[in-house]
């Protein structure tokens, strides 16, 4: 069995077993959001669709290792 959770918060790493988890850049996050704030403020155009940001799976020991 294994366990994944999402947004590699500090508390992943303390239980037992460490959680893996997806990390997501929440700084880039915050910063893609107010741009697109600004640019609706001045009435500029905003890119439509999703902001693609790079994430990362954090592997810890809540994840068994893959069999082949």
């Amino acid at each position: 069995l294994s366990i994944v959770g999402f947004d590699d918060t500090h508390l992943a790493t303390l239980v037992s077993p460490p959680l893996t988890t997806v990390h997501q850049p929440l700084a880039a996050m915050g910063s893609a959001a107010v741009r697109s704030l600004v640019d609706i403020a001045h009435g500029r155009p905003v890119t439509g669709g999703p902001i693609r940001l790079a994430t990362r799976l954090m592997v810890r020991d809540s994840t068994a290792a893959p069999r082949g």
